[in-house]
């Protein structure tokens, strides 16, 4: 993050480096939740997997509503040890613990 801040701070002009670091933080941050919750979260909940040629396919609204999110729930702390779905503090939403 600091190089690509530095980058910014490089080539943007002087008005706008007071909002470098905030647009830098914002950005990742959007970069990090798309890669969670639209890669990441699917992929593991088998909602989404490798295409033949290895690339991984794109999640699309038909998938998530054929897994459901309790479902979804259910595979992510399949394999947790302890207490199941009430570790994720799920507890008042009505999914078993």
């Amino acid at each position: 993050m600091t190089l690509c801040f530095a980058g910014l701070y490089s080539i943007l002009p002087a008005r706008v480096h007071r909002w470098v670091t905030f647009g830098g933080v914002f950005l990742f941050a959007l970069l990090d939740l798309y890669t969670v919750h639209a890669v990441a979260i699917p992929y593991y909940t088998g909602m989404i997997a490798h295409k033949a040629s290895g690339a991984i396919a794109a999640l699309h609204m038909a998938d998530v509503r054929r897994v459901g999110v309790a479902e979804a729930f259910r595979r992510l702390v399949a394999y947790k040890g302890g207490r199941r779905i009430g570790a994720l503090g799920w507890r008042g939403c009505g999914w078993p613990t």
